[in-house]
């Protein structure tokens, strides 16, 4: 699905503003084909037909919360290479 996301945190720690330039992309909510064993995994790929991140993946994702239209993601993000 599109979805615009908003990072919360970098390196574990909260983000006292949120950037003002959300990404925008294809949600990926699923198992991990870049893993060889099953872990779930959040993505945001340029598009539907891309394969190219947008911001680094989530590990082990989960929704935590749901409200209002939005949903909060949790999970692990290694980051290397994403600003």
């Amino acid at each position: 699905m599109l979805c615009v996301v908003y990072v919360l945190r970098r390196k574990g720690e909260k983000l006292d503003v949120v950037k003002h330039r959300p990404a925008t992309g294809w949600l990926y909510f699923g198992q991990d084909t870049r893993k060889y064993y099953p872990q779930s995994c959040a993505r945001l790929f340029k598009d539907s037909k891309s394969q190219v991140d947008v911001i680094a993946p989530i590990d082990h994702a989960h929704v935590r919360h749901i409200k209002g239209g939005g949903m909060m993601i949790n999970g692990f993000q290694d980051g290397a290479g994403y600003q």
